[in-house]
């Protein structure tokens, strides 16, 4: 739907009627004006958020480094606390191996060895050995020690 040449001239003419001769060039001023000023604020508003976005990246960029700063200093935090109790867990087993092996407590154990006198009936004569009780300390200490450093190492994996 284009305007035609009569219709364009037919508003010009009737413009001319109702604003007169002199009213035309200050609207014509007042609108270039308008259009002029409507480009500034177009263009300030452009700059604003090109800015604004910028600030945004850079904060963004900063929160990125921050957290990754964060996460290795917990990893390091983790591995030296972890290295920590694997140490003084080491050195509880040596202490508990050293106290136990000075402590021996011979404890019976029965064992069974089966003898034949006749052919129906069959004795069974009971043979008692000594248990050192530093081989069962020993023993516990290590599993207790395998247990911390598996705890350790959930709760580091958690953190993460």
């Amino acid at each position: 739907m284009s305007l035609s040449i009569t219709e364009i001239i037919l508003i010009l003419v009737v413009v001319l009627v109702l604003f007169g001769g002199k009213k035309i060039p200050e609207l014509a001023r007042g609108l270039g004006k308008a259009q002029a000023e409507y480009q500034k604020a177009k263009e300030a508003l452009e700059n604003e958020v090109s800015e604004f976005k910028s600030e945004v990246a850079q904060a963004s960029k900063q929160e990125v480094k921050k957290a990754q700063t964060k996460k290795s200093s917990t990893k390091k935090a983790v591995k030296t606390k972890a290295k920590k109790t694997t140490t003084a867990s080491k050195k509880t087993v040596k202490k508990t191996e050293t106290t136990a092996s000075k402590k021996t407590v011979k404890k019976p154990v029965a064992t069974a060895k089966k003898t034949t006198t006749t052919k129906k009936t069959t004795k069974t004569a009971v043979k008692k050995t000594p248990v050192k009780k530093s081989e069962k300390t020993s023993k516990t200490a290590k599993v207790e020690t395998k247990k911390t450093v598996k705890a350790i190492k959930k709760t580091a994996k958690s953190k993460k």
